[in-house]
């Protein structure tokens, strides 16, 4: 898949001479690439109308296995910078099909799971020091945002967990995808056991996993929409668990092009399940 995809890109070069995302007359502030929709959140609550953003993976995808296409090589040419998480694959040969001079690729290297608010703000935290070392002249601008963002963050993290205490008194046993894992834990369930992605999901696990949930009394089985909307729904069927998914990155739902509006939309949803299968458990 890999070997298919550096041929497209290799093949792309060519066209891509001709496209570029750098500073035209038609377009002001920082031409920037993100490889996911959660990294364009963040440029865009800490840069606003400093950054125009182009983001290279559907947010329905997943980002360990997305394989680039030719138009992307287009997208990063002559752009002010590539941000990426740091676990995409296929960046290091995109950069490379692309040619030179090659752009520059910044790493916001914040680890846990950035749905998390205390997250994010680390996120937002990263990406207001590159936007300052990309465009000095705006630095105060990208500190005012984003200490803005930290505080939009605190409050949601504030109201969130009131939401969620209110709906569900008790920690509610779960078991979930291990994408989805650190954010169950963050709004107040007990996860009691994980699993990766669909194709992973095998008989033994599956029949491990079931044991594990009748023992704690599982209310709630959540996907993880990246990694396979519907890898869990069996082990939910088979212990009368309701399921739902979750997604790990803004734009996964409609409606949810936004960090806040991601989060809070998870939170209702799950909220929304596990108060379904709690009625369901008795």
């Amino acid at each position: 898949m890999q070997r298919s995809a550096r041929a497209l890109l290799t093949l792309a070069v060519a066209a891509a001479l001709a496209g570029g995302c750098g500073r035209s007359r038609d377009s002001s502030g920082l031409q920037l690439v993100a490889t996911t929709t959660m990294l364009q959140a963040a440029l865009a609550d800490v840069g606003g109308h400093r950054v125009q953003v182009s983001v290279l993976m559907p947010p329905g995808s997943c980002p360990g296995h997305y394989d680039a296409r030719p138009g992307d090589v287009r997208r990063i040419r002559g752009c002010s910078a590539l941000f990426t998480h740091g676990y995409e694959r296929f960046v290091p040969s995109l950069v490379g099909a692309a040619g030179t001079p090659a752009p520059r690729v910044l790493r916001v290297a914040v680890g846990g799971n950035w749905l998390i608010p205390a997250v994010y703000s680390a996120a937002c935290e990263k990406v207001s020091e590159m936007l300052s070392q990309l465009d000095p002249a705006h630095r105060s601008e990208y500190q005012a945002r984003l200490a803005a963002a930290r505080s939009r963050a605190a409050r949601l993290d504030a109201e969130l967990r009131r939401k969620a205490t209110a709906a569900l008194p008790r920690p509610v046993p779960a078991i979930s995808s291990d994408q989805q894992a650190p954010f169950l834990k963050w709004i107040g369930f007990e996860v009691v056991g994980t699993y990766g992605r669909a194709e992973e999901f095998t008989p033994k696990q599956l029949h491990s996993l079931a044991k594990v949930a009748r023992s704690k009394g599982v209310r709630v089985v959540v996907d993880n929409l990246q990694s396979g909307p519907n890898a869990g729904r069996q082990l939910a069927q088979e212990v009368g668990a309701s399921h739902v998914t979750l997604s790990s990155f803004p734009g996964g739902f409609p409606g949810t092009d936004s960090w806040e509006k991601c989060v809070s939309r998870n939170v209702d949803l799950v909220l929304a399940a596990a108060t379904t299968g709690a009625k369901g458990k008795g």
